[in-house]
C-alpha cells in the first residue's frame, strides 16, 4: 500500500535480517518475503525443512527466478544467523554470516512489489518457529564487501 511504497524502492535495495530458526517442524521457515500478492513476483529468505541451508531468492513473473543463492550447511537450527541480500537491475548478491562468499549474479530482474510478510510467504507457507531479532532495509544496493561485514558473526 501507500505506506510500503513510501520506503521501498522497486528497482534497487539491500535487506539485512538477523534470525534464529528454532526447530525443524516439517515446515519451511521464511524470515521475510516481499511480494506483489502472488508467489510469482518475490524477494525472500528462507530455511528449507530438513537442511542447514539458508536460501535467498529473487523471482520475477516475466523472467522466472533470476537469483537463487543457496548457502549450504551453514546454519544449524537454534543458532543465530545474519543474512543480507542486495539487488539492483542485473546485479544481485547475498551473504550469510560473513562466511560463504557467493558469486554476484548479473542477470537479476527485480519485480515490482508492494508488500512484505515476516515468517511466511503470501501463500501462507511458513512456520512460527523462528525469531527475527533484526530486520533492516536500505533503498540502495550496498557493496558486496559491506554485506560481508554486516553479516559477520563476532
Amino acid at each position: 500500500g501507500t505506506n510500503f511504497s513510501s520506503w521501498y524502492g522497486n528497482n534497487v535495495g539491500t535487506v539485512f535480517s538477523e534470525n534464529i530458526y528454532r526447530s525443524e517442524n516439517s515446515a519451511t521457515q521464511f524470515a521475510f518475503a516481499f511480494s506483489d500478492g502472488a508467489t510469482t513476483d518475490e524477494i525472500y529468505q528462507y530455511h528449507p525443512t530438513g537442511t542447514d541451508n539458508v536460501v535467498f531468492v529473487v523471482r520475477d513473473s516475466v523472467n522466472g527466478t533470476t537469483l537463487n543463492q543457496n548457502h549450504i550447511d551453514t546454519m544449524p537450527y537454534g543458532r543465530q544467523t545474519k543474512g543480507a541480500i542486495a539487488f539492483a537491475s542485473n546485479n544481485g548478491f547475498s551473504e550469510l554470516d560473513g562466511l560463504t562468499l557467493k558469486n554476484q549474479h548479473n542477470t537479476v530482474t527485480i519485480p515490482v512489489l508492494d508488500q512484505i510478510r515476516f515468517g511466511e510467504r503470501v501463500n501462507n507457507q511458513g512456520s512460527p518457529f523462528m525469531t527475527i531479532n533484526r530486520f533492516t532495509y536500505w533503498p540502495s544496493r550496498l557493496p558486496n564487501a559491506t554485506l560481508t561485514t554486516i553479516t559477520k558473526q563476532f
